[in-house]
Parts: structure tokens; sequence; C-alpha cells
């Protein structure tokens, strides 16, 4: 973080494009990884508010705690809420309520898990003002390709092709022809 600023310029200087180049795609990239955190908060918030309704309706014990909790943890990647809805169901079955315990871990894996899936890239995609077909392929492809970091990676790689890709189509359109 101390040292941001003068990594960023250093790195922009080695890009050989005019400086107006580099700094609308430094700000493409910018909205890109904003756009991503607001979509990982966004879609935090919308399964923490799934998981309290799952929890409420369903007969777990403190269902405001839980799903605040759900909430905290829904942007650790695959794992997110189940390691507060896998305890819960366990021991509600444990302790002699298997139906509501079997309702409740199909509601976290059709409603609340799928949630992600849906919201995250509908919300980059709104902020980013991408497709969001394409942000879902980016997001997938690049925890594929990345890991963990992919869920950045990849947003900011197809930011990076379409900028190039417009870029090179402004700068190197073949001349209108003059109809003579």
């Amino acid at each position: 973080l101390r040292d941001g600023p003068l990594i960023l310029r250093s790195a922009l200087e080695l890009v050989p494009m005019p400086t107006r180049r580099k700094s609308a795609l430094l700000s493409s990239v910018m909205e890109v990884v904003y756009a991503v955190v607001y979509g990982i908060f966004a879609a935090a918030l919308v399964q923490g508010l799934l998981s309290w309704a799952g929890f409420a309706l369903f007969g777990a014990p403190f269902p405001v705690l839980l799903g605040t909790l759900c909430l905290l943890v829904s942007p650790i990647p695959v794992v997110g809420p189940a390691l507060v809805w896998v305890p819960v169901a366990t021991v509600m079955a444990a302790s002699g309520n298997a139906s509501k315990a079997m309702l409740l871990v199909l509601w976290f894996v059709l409603v609340v898990g799928l949630s992600d899936n849906l919201v995250r890239p509908f919300m980059i995609g709104a902020r980013a003002r991408l497709p969001v077909p394409l942000i879902f392929l980016g997001v997938v492809g690049g925890m594929r390709a990345f890991g963990w970091a992919g869920i950045f990676a990849g947003p900011v790689l197809i930011t990076l092709v379409i900028a190039f890709a417009t870029i090179f189509r402004e700068e190197y359109r073949a001349p209108a022809s003059t109809g003579g």
C-alpha cells in the first residue's frame, strides 16, 4: 500500500502508448476492480439476508446472529456460508429435526448458493458496464486459471482485452474511401 502509487507510475511508464490512452486504460481497470469489490459485498449482503430468512423459516436458533455470520463469511469463495449452515443443519438433524435440517440444506444449496452465482456477476457487470455473461465467464475462468485471485484477475483481463481492442480499432481504423 505504501509503494502502490510509485509502482503504478513505473508500470504505466512501461506501456508504449500515449498518456491519454494510459489514463483511460487505468481508469477502466480501476472501475472493474471497484466493481468486483462492490459485487462481492453486494452478494454477501444478499446471502446474509437469504441465510437469515432460511434459518428463521426452518426454526434454527438465533437466525439473525447466524444470518449475520453467513454475511461475514460469504466473501470466502467456495465455502462461505457453508461454514455456518453445515454445523447448524448437523445439530438440527442430530437433535431430531432431520426433516427441517434437510429443508435447510436444500435452501442453502438451491437458494443461497445459487444467489452468489447470479448476484455477483450481475452487480459487477452493472457497475463495470460490461455484459453479465462475459463477467460470469471472467470470474469462473479467472478462478480456474488463477485461484482465488481470479475473482479479480478474470474481469480485469476481460476489460484489458476490450480496451486494447477498442484502442486498436480507433488507432488503426482503415481510412474512409473518398468515393471518387
